[in-house]
């Protein structure tokens, strides 16, 4: 038999012993034994030797017990056929096809979202590589969108001027669950000293980048979550530099709403379960 099934074998009690009700226990033992091994290597063969042999038992016992077993089988064409284990066995190899065929659509869904933004920039990137610095074009690429005599020089360190400059770069990246990252840029950065004036934020920063780099497995797997992170961390140094008494020996008057609050581990303890 082709296409072996290598998962359980169903045991429909019920039936079983209603079936079965007038088997000897050596009986009920050779019984299960032979169905065993059709499910495993398909029908036996019509040859008292190898039935003797599936069934554990000696030639002279089986044949005393064969009468009684074979007729929960039919005996066709050379073997012993089971109606029931063959519908079993196709409805098996059924499960396992649409098994195979869940993991291989799960596969490529999986495939699709974590490569689906390299990919994209492999086209543009691709596409961009069409054109030659000088505007031609090969011999196979239609003709480009704009003219040799309207399309713009290269700058000398290989922008073009008309490049579209509106998003602004990283000047930190926060490095993400399943290779991705979230980038802080400078506008970030001034509107954290905005909001944290008591401390350097960007000290502050190159820290928590520091304790993520020691502790991969706490990376958060969004940007939201990220922020969330920085806030904490940045929040709870604030709290730290509140705290310090100034040269004159006073404090500042928010430290004194947190003079009772103490801190334990890092930020990252004080942030909900979904965005750690």
């Amino acid at each position: 038999m082709t296409d072996k099934v290598d998962i359980w074998m169903p045991l429909y009690v019920r039936d079983y012993l209603g079936a079965t009700s007038r088997l000897t226990t050596e009986q009920h033992g050779a019984y299960m034994l032979l169905i065993m091994d059709y499910w495993l290597n398909g029908p036996p063969p019509d040859d008292d030797a190898v039935l003797a042999s599936i069934a554990r038992l000696s030639l002279e016992h089986w044949s005393k017990h064969r009468a009684s077993i074979e007729r929960l089988f039919t005996v066709h064409g050379g073997e012993w056929r089971h109606r029931r284990i063959d519908r079993e066995i196709e409805l098996a190899r059924d499960r396992k096809k649409q098994a195979v065929e869940r993991g291989k659509r799960g596969a490529r869904a999986r495939w699709r979202k974590e490569n689906g933004h390299s990919n994209r920039a492999s086209i543009e990137q691709a596409s961009d590589k069409q054109w030659t610095g000088d505007g031609s074009s090969p011999s196979s690429s239609p003709t480009p969108p704009q003219s040799q005599s309207t399309s713009k020089e290269k700058e000398p360190n290989g922008s073009s001027p008309d490049v579209d400059e509106s998003t602004p770069e990283a000047k930190y990246t926060i490095p993400l669950t399943g290779g991705k990252s979230h980038p802080v840029t400078q506008d970030d950065i001034d509107r954290y000293r905005e909001l944290f004036p008591s401390i350097d934020v960007e000290q502050s920063i190159r820290a928590m980048l520091a304790w993520i780099d020691s502790n991969p497995q706490k990376r958060s797997g969004s940007p939201r979550g990220a922020k969330t992170r920085m806030t904490s961390w940045l929040t709870r140094d604030q709290d730290k530099a509140s705290r310090q008494p100034r040269p004159n020996g006073t404090r500042p008057p928010i430290a004194d709403h947190y003079a009772n609050k103490t801190y334990e581990g890092t930020p990252d303890d004080e942030l909900p379960a979904n965005l750690r």
